[in-house]
């Protein structure tokens, strides 16, 4: 059986194995998330939160009751007047060392956003930031409480259910946070609690799961789901000079093992430059992309890409039945454009991306 201390690395990623919330820390060259270490700890806090979710709560005509196990808990019941409104339980399939759990917001004092188009989680949740000691939310602003309730997938991630806990408990929204978690704090202060979580449709996109760029969202409770907000997730783009050190670090990034800098990064075949495409340059485009600030992404990947340059490294092509052996298939930036924004399309918030990019051609339907 796993414990708290175990742990499974698989390239830059390293997980935190343990009997509750699965704890996802990432340690990458790439644009991934970077934390400090006073944000860390309060972040990896999978112990508070199940046994703060051992306990019974009640405010005004609601109560919730955890039902406990060995470890943690596998089922929650709320009620309202005495009578059952939910009744929440692991889904089957799911290994022993499963469980459940409440989702409980942070709570901040005198924090004052800033965010940046490349900022994180500390842009909205400062190293003084605690736990709330109800797990009750608002997310839609209205007088009913709210509650998450939440479960783990083994290792692939978490799952965060949003109830409105009314006459009829009903569904608000649903985070699936593979290969990472959800936090819950009011960002922007108008008594309204929004989700932060990652967008994964990049999950292993011509990367591995370990390389791969999840971009931070900001979600506000919507009409039937919870939505990405623009007005929060918007950014200043970035100076100049940052923009030059972006087209530096990509260079960094593509450039070969062993390479001296100074040296192309592309390579003479043939005809043709080649080279090696990272993640990192998809990955600072969807930071861009997901602060607002699309143009910017694509006239870098413009000024970093010559139009007579293709990689080597997003597709390639079977030559026979018989070995499975494959060929070099050469991508050109048209080409690469098409691919991401064909994968891009399949966010769950690309109707959003687009109102926060608005007047922007690339993300036009």
């Amino acid at each position: 059986m796993q414990t708290a201390g175990s742990m499974i690395s698989c390239g830059l990623l390293v997980v935190l194995l343990s009997v509750g919330p699965r704890v996802f820390a990432v340690e990458s060259s790439a644009r991934m998330p970077e934390f400090s270490k006073a944000l860390a700890a309060i972040l990896d806090n999978s112990e508070e939160l199940i046994e703060k979710s051992r306990q019974s709560y009640v405010r005004d005509v609601i109560k919730i009751d955890p039902h406990l196990r060995e470890h943690a808990i596998d089922s929650i019941t709320i009620y309202r007047k005495g009578m059952p409104i939910l009744r929440a339980a692991l889904p089957d399939g799911l290994g022993p060392i499963s469980s459940m759990w409440l989702g409980f917001p942070y709570r901040i004092k005198g924090h004052k956003r800033v965010h940046t188009w490349d900022g994180d989680l500390e842009d909205f949740i400062p190293a003084s930031a605690s736990l709330s000691a109800s797990p009750f939310v608002n997310f839609d602003g209205d007088a009913i409480p709210e509650v998450v309730v939440c479960h783990d997938n083994e290792n692939a991630g978490n799952q965060y259910t949003v109830y409105s806990l009314g006459p009829k408990a009903r569904v608000l929204g649903v985070i699936d946070a593979w290969r990472s978690c959800a936090q819950f704090v009011d960002v922007d202060g108008d008594g309204r609690c929004e989700a932060l979580a990652r967008d994964t449709t990049f999950l292993g996109w011509h990367a591995c799961n370990a390389g791969s760029p999840m971009p931070l969202v900001v979600l506000k409770a919507g009409r039937s789901r919870l939505e990405l907000s623009p007005s929060v997730m918007r950014a200043a783009p970035p100076s100049a000079k940052r923009q030059r050190e972006i087209l530096a670090a990509w260079s960094n990034a593509c450039r070969p093992d062993g390479q001296a800098k100074g040296r192309s990064i592309f390579e003479r075949t043939g005809k043709l430059d080649v080279f090696t495409l990272s993640p990192v340059v998809w990955g600072d485009m969807l930071h861009l992309i997901y602060s607002g600030n699309s143009n910017v992404a694509f006239r870098l990947l413009d000024r970093f890409w010559p139009r007579n340059a293709y990689t080597d490294s997003m597709e390639t092509a079977e030559t026979t039945k018989e070995d499975c052996s494959c060929k070099r298939v050469y991508t050109s930036k048209a080409r690469f454009v098409k691919m991401f924004l064909g994968q891009i399309r399949h966010s769950p918030y690309i109707d959003e991306l687009r109102l926060l990019n608005r007047g922007d051609k690339w993300l036009v339907k």
